[in-house]
């Protein structure tokens, strides 16, 4: 940290941010809309209606639709990670490899996604948490850490790799 201020100041701690913050904003929304799309969609169809055996009441269209905007993450989301990746090391980037590391970032991004929905859509059928906002905080944070740390092995490879 004393070598990036010595050099480059405050800025330098922060390369690599403009990439992240831009696929962020992209990102996020489309996920979500995704998500809402597919899980609406789902509602014309008896198969995706259908319960998951032992899940709860937990419906095929909501691991559908986890899967879907977990998919369209990891294509959005890895040439931004890519570039940020880069710069953050200092290394220049080239526009062919903005996809090197989709292997790894595809199934992260979709099981995270997946698990994601799955803990909300079972708190909000059995329980009372996602009522209140102080609730929504508390439930669809901790299903996102949950989520985060089945995933980490594949955060470690894609990183890596």
């Amino acid at each position: 940290m004393k070598n990036i201020l010595a050099k480059e100041g405050v800025q330098g701690l922060y390369r690599g941010a403009s990439a992240i913050a831009i696929g962020t904003m992209v990102q996020r929304g489309v996920v979500m809309s995704t998500y809402e799309l597919v899980y609406a969609l789902g509602e014309n169809n008896r198969k995706l209606r259908e319960e998951v055996p032992h899940m709860g009441g937990l419906q095929k269209r909501t691991i559908v639709g986890g899967f879907c905007a977990g998919f369209v993450r990891s294509i959005l989301e890895c040439p931004f990670e890519y570039v940020k990746v880069r710069q953050m090391t200092g290394q220049a980037w080239k526009f062919v490899d903005v996809y090197k590391g989709w292997t790894m970032l595809a199934p992260r991004s979709t099981l995270i996604l997946t698990s994601f929905f799955v803990q909300v859509d079972l708190l909000q059928r059995h329980s009372q948490i996602m009522d209140t906002k102080v609730g929504q905080f508390l439930g669809s944070g901790s299903a996102a850490l949950l989520s985060y740390w089945l995933v980490w092995p594949f955060e470690v490879m894609r990183n890596v790799a």
